[in-house]
């Protein structure tokens, strides 16, 4: 069979004719074979691992590249970020236990006496509302050391983690 002429086939072969006519490179069959190859048929497989000639789409090769180096990266990338967020809940722990017990000296300061809840101090003006603790789930709920002459003289987390410096969060 002369190359760049398609011809009919029957059988197994059939399904080569329709691809025959759209493409004319064709590989001369071998004597007795039933079969037909299409060159370029198989540069066209949609499932190729290499790119033979330029086509649209990515190769499943340039795929599992691609999702190579991301997971790399996000391998990489994750406990930065983690330890990020944990270093900003400790500074904001901080932040705010520091602006707390300075409101209750001043209120001290101010009334003489210790003030007898949190919300008391929020009551006043001095606290807009009572801040959630950001190491337990912001929830507004702080454990408070009680003064001797009543009221509140401290307070400290509720949480029982640990922060990064090895010191329970609940003894800042």
């Amino acid at each position: 069979m002369p190359i760049g002429r398609a011809k009919r086939f029957t059988g197994a072969c059939s399904r080569w004719a329709g691809r025959a006519r759209a493409y004319p490179l064709l590989t001369k069959s071998k004597a007795g074979s039933k079969f037909l190859f299409c060159r370029a048929s198989l540069s066209k497989n949609r499932f190729a691992l290499f790119r033979t000639h330029s086509s649209p789409g990515f190769t499943l090769l340039e795929m599992v590249v691609v999702l190579a180096i991301v997971g790399i990266l996000t391998a990489i990338v994750a406990p930065s970020v983690v330890s990020a967020l944990t270093r900003a809940r400790e500074a904001s722990l901080q932040q705010d236990l520091k602006i707390m017990r300075k409101l209750i000296d001043d209120y001290y300061g101010d009334k003489g006496v210790y003030p007898p809840s949190l919300k008391a101090l929020a009551s006043e003006g001095y606290l807009r509302a009572v801040p959630g603790d950001p190491v337990n789930a912001n929830k507004p709920e702080w454990r408070t050391v009680t003064a001797k002459e009543g009221g509140i003289s401290d307070i400290h987390s509720l949480s029982h983690e640990r922060g990064a410096n090895g010191v329970p969060y609940s003894e800042w």
